[in-house]
């Protein structure tokens, strides 16, 4: 009678033993509280219980807003698309693109695995506001391999926005920034880079010109929570910081998209160039500018099709541990920890 888990009545005991009733919540409110628990965590809970999988699954908005968070993707047409099934090809897409493990400590970076995922060897500049550049070194030369520079004209030396149009939808993991050798007097310094879907808002980016703009890029650079994207297209997803002259000349950098992105154009803000004082420079000077990453050509058409009921059964031991031999879901892709690898290895993702 005394003990602290004993009953005073059969009632009382039978009470405690049935399970406590799971809180009856829309599908609406379920679907919110599942977008603080992530992709991942909805993924596996979807597994095990059948209110969550149906959310999981009939929820647009829920997989809608883990498209955008995860990959910076809108479409304010694609609003019956299935973005659960356009997460889960987005997330395969991913594994497509190798590790680029410590490539940038290697001078062959421009001839191996990045000349395979490179963006921007097909790329046209759609916009640059260097003031006429020096004859024969075009923007054009940042993007190509050619062995030549771009310089900005006399007097441009901060502030320079490039856009360009890469030649389909693409998934955009990384970035790199090259300066030329010692022949050169004004080599980059600072750099910004933006990317979007539709042509980017130069206007927007503007307020992170001059002062704004190293402010933002300091944050960045120490990695604070935050510093990288607020979700809109005006928002930088890396940054270059180059090393003080004269070792900065013929260096390289190599930066992850934080986070990958899905887009078309790509915007790369000059910021600034180091000038020493022993030489002549008013201008920016910069070897090579590339994006890598794997096109996306199914993408659009997934984003047509519109959602459909699958009617799949409840789930089981085998649909848990992934037993079936039907086209993995975003949940499969998520239950599959083979592949996870938390350790900082350089990795362009």
């Amino acid at each position: 009678k005394n003990h602290p888990h004993s009953f005073s009545s059969p009632a009382a005991a039978r009470m405690a033993s049935d399970p406590a009733p799971i809180l009856g919540l829309s599908e609406d409110l379920t679907s919110e509280i599942l977008s603080f628990a992530g992709p991942r965590c909805t993924a596996v809970c979807a597994s095990a219980c059948r209110q969550l999988r149906t959310v999981s699954e009939d929820s647009r908005a829920l997989w809608r807003r883990f498209v955008r968070q995860d990959f910076r993707l809108t479409d304010p047409n694609a609003d019956f698309a299935d973005w659960r099934a356009v997460y889960a090809y987005l997330t395969l897409q991913m594994r497509e693109v190798p590790s680029f493990r410590s490539l940038w400590q290697k001078k062959s970076i421009l001839r191996t695995a990045g000349n395979q995922f490179s963006l921007t060897d097909e790329a046209r500049v759609v916009f640059s506001d260097d003031g006429s550049p020096y004859r024969g070194y075009e923007p054009e030369n940042a993007l190509l391999r050619n062995g030549r520079a771009w310089c900005t004209s006399h007097g441009v030396k901060e502030n320079v926005d490039l856009v360009v149009e890469l030649p389909g939808v693409c998934l955009i993991t990384g970035f790199l920034a090259a300066n030329g050798g010692r022949h050169f007097s004004a080599p980059l310094k600072e750099a910004l880079v933006f990317t979007s879907m539709d042509p980017p808002d130069l206007e927007g980016a503007r307020r992170l010109n001059g002062e704004a703009g190293r402010a933002h890029l300091e944050r960045m650079e120490r990695g604070e929570v935050g510093a990288e994207t607020d979700g809109e297209s005006s928002s930088p997803v890396a940054s270059f910081l180059f090393s003080e002259f004269p070792v900065c000349m013929s260096e390289q950098l190599v930066r992850k998209s934080s986070p990958p992105t899905v887009g078309r154009y790509i915007h790369f803000k000059l910021l600034s160039s180091h000038h020493p004082t022993d030489r002549f420079s008013t201008n920016i000077d910069v070897q090579d500018l590339h994006a890598y990453g794997i096109r996306l050509p199914d993408l659009p058409e997934l984003l047509r099709r519109p959602a459909m009921n699958s009617n799949r059964p409840d789930p089981s031991y085998q649909r848990i541990h992934k037993l079936r031999a039907q086209r993995p879901l975003a949940e499969d892709i998520w239950l599959d920890d083979s592949d996870d690898d938390d350790s900082d290895d350089g990795s362009l993702w």
